[in-house]
């Protein structure tokens, strides 16, 4: 069988019954469902014989709109005129979680092409099988697409014209329980229908929106309309991927029979590869019957080729008992053949690469020649052929591959040694020992052990021979050689960032880094230099900032040994284009730095801080000035204070959040006016004066993140209750608040997700004691720039949320004092969970718990369990959400711990939903210093409706009473409460 989309070749062996177009078949063909009213079935899906609407297995809902997930990812994407979506994998950059099918239905602009691009993947597998994958459903939405995983860029995936040339369906599959990697990031946008013809011979397409012209963007050697045109630069070559164009053609002259492309298995055991080497797709020999012995199988490249000395190199595979011979030739133009390759017998289940050089010939034929061997067991293969402008094969022009030594080819051979620098090893002299020094001077064919980072950098270095375009920054001359980095302030925003980081896995071993910095301009930024260990955990080593004069400085900073180390240079552009930032010969080596380094000039204290040199370690100490700590006085310390507040008025000087300079794309804005976008935002702040926000108009995409943090102030080490408010209308994100102790991971405290009406909202939240705590408030941008995140207002005090000042009773800035009260008086306490309530004393468990009980209105994020209409009676519900990372038996405890009450017996009335596949909940109360003892427990599915409990708990001493919620073995798990009432006395 032929297929004219290779992609999906896969197709012809993998129905084991009817497959669902056979169905829809059957349904036409005897009218099954002839006698039903129409649904209005969307996405393929069609009337079956049961007068409902039969779905493609990924899309669910009365009309197959909805796609099918685990977890709470996936959903329904709708790319408008003009716009770039993305889509990325949970949790990316970092890595994604087991047990997820994430499926997305994209809707693009009708009568147009959708076109997907995989930005960047990496998608775990063993080489061979995906271990997770990402499935492409661009033909038919109801038919199988191909599967793709590992690691790729810049892939371009078209939907078909076959069904619906505007949809897509993609399913991101890690339910395998093996290791993860970071995932997938892909951008979607419709295009116009002039590219369905793949028109662009060696290039990419691009079509405009409503029409069916194209323009073509020529890979490098290549020229003309439809980039057919060859220079003496093209590289040209036959991958037989669909819409590349492949250089051979069948000779059906001189041959018996041809080559034919394949995916996957060939059909005859014990011979063929099982995949190709590069791609899906690969050239094979089929030796079956009808085939005989000694029959040949002839390609050869059908182009003119400029004459030029070139390389050849291809993969060849040639596995089984009763292999033949490949045989390969060049010929030219008078049709003199010379045999430049061959290779009889069985050798391997395994991808050979082989490559050889032609001489400068007019009229140059590459001819690829398979003779059958004895039998049907002597399949062979050819992929990833290319003739490129090399003189050398084994040590390519353009890619030395000795990382860190001298290469030397034989000529006429793919073949190389490496001579390895002193401290390397290795075939390739890329495996670093101990004593291996490494660094970067930009100096050509000079290995570079830094690479830029475009995930979370604003734009990127630069290397240059010259001196930096503005005039009055930047440095004339490299201080080493003729080359070095620098950033151009020029065009870029003020705060900016350029990120550079080390590539390759360094030796545990101590080092000493050496660098050359050039900081002169009059609003110079900063540059900072960070290490990075196995764990994530981030440590400034050098920062400097401001205008250091028109010369190289020189600095040296011991780095003790640590676990899969990595070296961060981070540049911040300043306040206008004159603050070019320039490096040279940066260098790592093993050992201490010595003694003469004086770090101290220029001075590395900040706020009037003073240095003083440690010549042992070839360190420093700062002595700060009064208002001022930390290893370099970066910190305003607030530890004796009590009350903080935030109202980002001009001039404020009791907030401790400000904008983060690393880690996030943009920035919270301040205004007292409406924010620009309509639909979305506050009109006026909460406190009628000044709120921050998030705009996310152009340039913002989904998922950036602007952070404000308190990571510049040293807070006291108490536990901190915060009280905000929040705006969040439209098509928001997300706002997460997230606290940690300063250098370490940090912990989610609460999330707040789409849209939440109209107005302003107050949440209060308790702050664990930590050291040296770091809080941030993180807004995530939504779909579309109708994601405007609103802030105002933010409280932080010093002592629990549950002490008589955690309800901020004092307004207008006012103090509050509590008075100790040890015990609650009231009869009667509720907790109804709604906006601005006070006096509920069930929190979260802060510390004995896996995760927390959240606040919610609405449905859950997870079908087919959660409350069906939302809270119980007003707007808000407390629920343990079962989604990822949740795993069975994780539980999360409400509690009264932090206040006392009355040694009396207690009702606890409360609504209770457990629909779907719940773990169980479970009403306990103890004694303070006492074991817990179950009062009542509810164990599984409790029906679709809200239910109400009463339940009686003995008299003790000092009670402390908990609901506790269980996980249970899917992500059908939520379970909800709503409307507490503890009364004085038995039920």
């Amino acid at each position: 069988m032929s297929f004219l989309d290779y992609r999906l070749e896969f197709l012809a062996s993998i129905a084991d019954g009817l497959m669902f177009y056979d169905v829809l078949e059957v349904d036409r063909a005897y009218g099954c469902s002839a006698q039903c009213t129409d649904l209005g079935c969307q996405n393929a899906g069609f009337m079956n014989w049961e007068c409902r609407c039969y779905c493609p297995d990924l899309l669910e809902g009365d009309t197959c709109g909805l796609p099918v997930s685990t977890g709470s990812c996936g959903g329904v994407v709708n790319v408008g005129v003009g716009e770039e979506i993305y889509i990325n994998s949970p949790n990316y950059p970092n890595n994604y979680d087991t047990g997820l099918k994430c499926t997305w239905l994209i809707q693009g602009v009708a009568n147009n092409i959708l076109r997907g691009t995989i930005e960047d993947m990496d998608i775990s597998n063993n080489g061979h099988v995906c271990f997770h994958w990402l499935e492409f459903r661009y033909n038919l939405l109801g038919q199988t697409g191909p599967k793709r995983c590992g690691i790729t860029n810049n892939e371009v995936w078209d939907a078909s014209p076959d069904e619906f040339k505007n949809k897509m369906i993609i399913q991101f599959d890690s339910h395998i329980d093996e290791p993860t990697s970071k995932g997938f990031r892909m951008m979607f946008k419709s295009i116009g229908t002039g590219c369905i013809n793949y028109p662009c011979r060696f290039g990419s397409c691009d079509s405009p929106l409503n029409t069916d012209t194209y323009t073509c963007t020529c890979n490098e050697g290549f020229t003309g309309t439809n980039c057919d045109v060859l220079t003496d630069s093209a590289s040209i070559g036959c991958s037989a991927e669909i819409g590349e164009y492949c250089m051979l053609a069948q000779d059906d002259i001189n041959d018996d029979f041809d080559w034919v492309t394949k995916t996957g298995d060939t059909k005859t055991e014990l011979s063929g590869p099982g995949n190709a080497v590069e791609g899906f797709i690969y050239w094979y020999t089929e030796a079956s019957s009808p085939r005989i012995a000694g029959e040949k199988a002839v390609m050869f490249t059908n182009i003119s080729l400029p004459s030029i000395k070139r390389c050849l190199y291809f993969s060849y595979h040639m596995y089984g008992s009763e292999m033949g011979t490949l045989n390969i030739y060049f010929e030219d133009e008078q049709g003199t053949r010379t045999t430049v390759f061959t290779k009889t017998g069985n050798q391997g289940n395994q991808w050979h690469t082989e490559g050889m050089v032609s001489q400068a010939t007019d009229g140059l034929k590459v001819i690829f020649e398979a003779v059958l061997g004895s039998g049907s067991k002597s399949d062979m293969a050819l992929d990833d052929v290319w003739l490129r402008p090399w003189t050398v094969c084994g040590c390519r022009d353009d890619e030395n591959p000795c990382a860190f030594g001298t290469c030397d080819s034989a000529f006429n051979s793919m073949t190389y040694t490496c001579s390895c620098d002193q401290g390397f090893t290795g075939t390739n002299c890329d495996v670093l020992t101990e004593y291996g020094i490494i660094g970067c001077n930009g100096e050509p064919n000079e290995y570079c052990v830094l690479k830029q980072e475009t995930q979370t950098d604003d734009f990127d270095w630069i290397f240059t021979n010259e001196g930096t375009p503005t005039s009055s920054t930047g440095p004339e001359a490299a201080k080493v050689g003729r080359v070095f980095m620098f950033i151009e302030s020029s065009g870029q925003r003020d705060d900016d960032k350029a990120i550079m980081v080390t590539k390759m896995s360094l030796p545990r071993v101590d080092r000493c880094l050496r660098f050359w910095y050039h900081m002169y301009g009059s609003t110079m930024g900063t540059l900072n230099v960070y290490t990075e260990n196995s764990q994530g955990t981030r440590i400034q080593i050098f920062t400097m900032s401001g205008d250091q004069g028109n010369q190289w400085n020189e600095s040296a900073i011991f780095i003790p040994a640590m676990d899969n180390l990595k070296v961060i240079f981070e540049g911040i552009r300043g306040s206008s284009s004159k603050s070019d930032i320039a490096l040279d010969d940066i260098k790592l080596i093993p050992g201490t730095c010595g003694s003469n380094i004086d770090q101290c000039v220029p001075s590395t204290c900040s706020n009037g801080g003073q240095c003083s040199n440690n010549y042992n370690d070839n360190t420093f100490t700062c002595t700060c000035t009064s208002g001022w700590v930390g290893d370099t006085c970066q910190l305003q310390d607030v530890t004796t204070g009590t009350t903080f507040t935030c109202e980002f008025t001009p001039g404020e000087n009791q907030c401790v959040f400000t904008n983060t300079q690393t880690g996030d794309n943009f920035d919270w804005t301040f205004t007292n006016v409406a924010t620009p976008s309509s639909s979305t935002g506050p009109d006026v702040a909460y406190s009628r004066e000044y709120f921050a926000f998030t705009e996310a108009s152009s340039p913002r995409q989904p998922n950036d993140v602007a952070s404000l943090t308190t990571s510049t102030f040293k807070l006291p080490d108490a536990p901190l209750c915060m009280q905000y408010h929040y705006h969040m209308y439209s098509e928001p994100g997300s706002l997460v608040i997230k606290a940690g102790e300063r250098g370490n991971t940090d912990n989610q405290i609460e999330i707040w997700t789409g849209n939440q009406g109209e107005q302003w909202h107050q949440s209060i939240v308790q702050i664990p004691q930590l050291s040296d705590a770091v809080i941030s408030i993180r807004g995530i941008r939504g779909p579309t720039s109708k994601s405007d995140i609103g802030l105002d207002l933010i409280t932080l005090q010093k002592g629990l949320c549950s002490s008589p000042c955690g309800s901020f009773p004092c307004q207008n800035a006012g103090l509050c004092t509590g008075n100790q009260d040890d015990k609650r008086s009231e009869t009667s306490i509720s907790c109804d969970f709604e906006d601005n309530e006070v006096g509920c004393i069930f929190e979260n468990d802060l510390n004995s718990d896996n995760f927390d009980w959240r606040r919610r209105s609405g449905r859950t994020s997870s079908s087919g369990t959660g409350p069906t209409i939302g809270a119980a009676s007003g707007s808000n519900y407390m629920y343990t959400e079962a989604s990822s990372p949740r795993v069975e038996g994780d539980f999360a405890v409400l509690e009264t711990h932090n206040y006392r009450l009355k040694d009396s017996a207690y009702c606890l009335t409360l609504s209770i939903n457990m629909r779907g596949q719940p773990g169980q909940l479970v009403i306990s109360a103890k004694e303070r210093t006492g074991n817990w003892r179950v009062e009542a427990s509810y164990l599984g599915h409790q029906g679709d409706n809200w239910f109400i409990a009463n339940i009686d708990i003995s008299q003790i001493s000092d009670p402390v009473i908990a609901i506790t919620g269980f996980i249970g073995s899917t992500s059908k798990g939520d379970i909800a409460v709503d409307n507490l009432v503890l009364t004085e006395g038995q039920c």
